[in-house]
């Protein structure tokens, strides 16, 4: 009797060791692993674009390094003179809204040398911002600092449009099958010849730029627009 007590405590014991291994153990551990698995590989469905919680999780990772392999695979675009992922600026410059406000704007550019050779205007309710794309953007941002009025810079894809039939049509499918956002896009005046093009704000202009190229179109550069 007493042996046959002896070992039902001991397996008493046995079981409450278990018992206590497994909640306070095992199960927060696999917990914590689930939690882990979830965060590295669900989070980018709902973390914000942009923060750092987004940015390290495995699956961005992953579609970093996709990224990567695929530029390097694509081979990369070249203009008419042979320079790389071509593209163009814009100056976004941030006026009042009110009369005569475009007339003062323009005219720090007469008599410089620099040419306008695209402009489109957002209005706001007490301000407005007008987008321009010039010959010589390094000296228009030089002219526009002299004057302190603000300005940003930002890249553009700049299509020729002179030999293409339907051509924006197409520049827009072939953008869409890359899954490549157009923001917004107006036209553009190049060179002494006045060919026809038009420029265009996306959300990866080097990934842009590469397929178009593989599509065909004739891609323009800032040096292009000196000619």
């Amino acid at each position: 009797m007493d042996e046959n007590v002896k070992c039902k405590t001991q397996n008493a014991k046995i079981i409450k060791a278990g018992l206590f291994f497994l909640f306070f153990c095992i199960l927060p551990l696999e917990f914590c692993i689930s939690w882990c698995l979830g965060v590295l590989v669900v989070s980018p469905l709902w973390a914000p674009e942009g923060t750092l919680f987004a940015k390290y999780t495995l699956a961005a990772a992953l579609a970093q390094v996709y990224n990567n392999v695929m530029s390097t695979l694509r081979e990369k675009p070249l203009t008419d003179r042979g320079r790389d992922l071509p593209s163009v600026r814009q100056v976004s410059v941030f006026t009042e809204n009110r009369v005569g406000a475009l007339v003062e704007l323009l005219g720090v550019f007469d008599h410089t040398g620099v040419h306008i050779l695209a402009l489109t205007v957002i209005q706001c309710f007490d301000c407005a911002i007008v987008r321009f794309v010039f010959s010589d953007t390094d000296k228009a941002a030089k002219l526009l600092a002299d004057k302190d009025l603000r300005f940003t810079i930002c890249d553009l894809v700049a299509v020729g449009m002179d030999t293409i039939d339907g051509g924006l049509t197409k520049v827009s499918k072939a953008l869409l099958s890359a899954e490549i956002d157009i923001h917004y896009c107006y036209a553009l005046l190049t060179g002494k010849g006045l060919r026809g093009a038009v420029v265009i704000h996306v959300d990866d202009p080097a990934l842009a730029t590469i397929v178009l190229t593989e599509h065909s179109f004739p891609l323009l550069d800032e040096n292009d627009l000196r000619e």
